[in-house]
């Protein structure tokens, strides 16, 4: 019976999931065509996607502490990385209005690319101080919208859900911007959906949404400090 179902995500993967990005990057187009803010219909377009490509894959994800999240305020959203799943997850967990900022080499991505340019997200190019900055001031003018932002600040993928080195970009973003942080730890996505590979093991996932943390009085010099923390909230959960 298990292996019945696992053929039978699989096969409604591989055939759902290119049929329904497809469709919903039509979606996106179209929007993007005929509003002058289509932000918003994109926005939630893709929080429908997500949850039906993870059914397609027959993924449950559990979500703990939304209740941390005040609709009044705006947040900077900080996870780890485990896998290529944690871009449905985190449209998920995370409320509208969300922007993703990503690397440069996301845009190149087939689809997925073009969807996150598309969605208004923020890509930085951090081989180039210049154009750094210019998404920086992208993302300003996102929070004066009323838009939260979203960082992975490992910046790259787990291969077996350990967590990597934080990078310091999304910290500076913060001690910018004066946003709260709220860490977001995603559990077994690695082994849902290992790097390099393209087939879900269908699961459950855990994602726990920890209190927010105020950065009104941090300093560059504590940064390190401050990093540390985030960090032990991530590794508290994916040690439980």
């Amino acid at each position: 019976m298990e292996k019945l179902k696992l053929y039978f995500f699989r096969i409604s993967q591989v055939i759902g999931w290119p049929i329904l990005t497809l469709l919903y990057l039509a979606y996106a187009i179209l929007f993007s065509l005929i509003t002058w803010h289509p932000y918003t219909v994109i926005d939630r377009g893709a929080r429908i996607w997500s949850k039906l490509m993870l059914a397609l894959a027959g993924m449950k994800l559990r979500i703990h502490g939304k209740e941390n999240i005040d609709p009044n305020l705006q947040y900077l959203f900080l996870s780890n990385h485990q896998s290529l799943l944690d871009i449905f997850i985190i449209l998920l967990a995370t409320p509208p209005r969300t922007v993703f900022v990503g690397k440069q080499s996301f845009l190149a991505i087939p689809v997925v690319g073009w969807l996150f340019g598309l969605s208004g997200q923020i890509a930085i190019d951090r081989s180039h101080h210049e154009k750094a900055i210019e998404g920086l001031k992208r993302a300003e003018q996102k929070i004066a919208q009323g838009h939260h932002l979203y960082m992975a600040p490992e910046g790259t993928r787990s291969k077996d859900g350990t967590l990597g080195p934080l990078k310091r970009g999304a910290f500076h973003i913060a001690l910018h911007t004066r946003l709260p942080i709220i860490p977001i730890t995603i559990v077994e996505a690695y082994r849902r959906l290992p790097k390099y590979r393209i087939l879900v093991n269908p699961g459950e996932i855990a994602v726990q949404i920890d209190k927010a943390i105020e950065t009104q009085a941090w300093k560059e010099e504590t940064l390190e400090t401050h990093m540390d923390e985030i960090r032990r909230a991530f590794l508290h959960h994916l040690a439980a």
